[in-house]
């Protein structure tokens, strides 16, 4: 398990040109460990992340993606699409503009009590950014992505959870416990094979007829039960004890 922080807390963790290449480099380290089953994504402070930081001088080199990308690899958050890794924010405080693309660019939302996300693009004369309006509409819907994207307004932790924006929203005091807690059990109770995979057909099934992703799945199947990790579970509910997917 790896834990990512956003950590200008003294900017609510605004990102700037220096925090997006530390961030992508953080993100390739965790996604190339074998060691690692569950990247946490989080921000230090009192604010998951307020956006982009408008007050940033513009650096002299390329960013190292482009803002029409020629090539999936191009998009500025590649790295999150990229990673098999399951991908899990944890939303304390306010998530907004980029700051809200990076959150739904994850596999999993935790959210405190106080979180507050918003995408106040028309409100700033600018456009849905970062191919958030597919992000948005695939986790949301399209009429409830319509509403947060055309709108603009802020919506807290209870609506997001309404929304489905996120998947659970729990008591600030307990935040952190809880989401170290959570990601601990993917990363120990879950196979990392079966979580790779998963994420796979999750991420393939857009655009799937039934009978494809049923296909997609058979050869997914065939492969599992090949794998220790398989093998280990049947032993496991065999033997009557707890499954171990951190052997080495």
């Amino acid at each position: 398990m790896a834990f990512i922080s956003l950590n200008r807390p003294d900017k609510k963790n605004a990102i700037n040109a220096e925090m997006d290449l530390q961030l992508r480099a953080a993100f390739n380290r965790a996604t190339g460990s074998a060691s690692v089953k569950v990247i946490v994504l989080k921000g230090e402070g009192s604010t998951f992340c307020s956006g982009a930081d408008r007050k940033a001088n513009v650096p002299d080199q390329k960013p190292g993606w482009e803002i029409i990308p020629s090539s999936p690899e191009a998009f500025r958050f590649s790295y999150f699409l990229e990673s098999e890794k399951i991908i899990i924010a944890g939303i304390s405080g306010h998530a907004i503009g980029v700051g809200a693309v990076l959150a739904c660019l994850c596999d999993l939302r935790i959210a405190a009590e106080n979180a507050r996300f918003a995408f106040p693009y028309p409100r700033m004369g600018l456009i849905a950014e970062y191919g958030i309006v597919k992000l948005l509409s695939d986790i949301v819907g399209k009429a409830r992505a319509s509403e947060l994207l055309l709108r603009g307004c802020p919506v807290n932790s209870e609506q997001a959870f309404r929304l489905g924006l996120v998947n659970e929203v729990v008591s600030s005091e307990r935040f952190d416990a809880y989401l170290e807690s959570y990601a601990q059990d993917l990363a120990q109770n879950c196979s990392a094979y079966s979580l790779r995979t998963i994420k796979a057909q999750l991420a393939a099934m857009d655009g799937q007829s039934f009978l494809s992703c049923v296909q997609l799945a058979g050869h997914a199947l065939e492969t599992a039960r090949q794998t220790w990790e398989y093998q280990e579970a049947k032993r496991a509910f065999q033997e009557k004890r707890p499954v171990d997917f951190n052997q080495s």
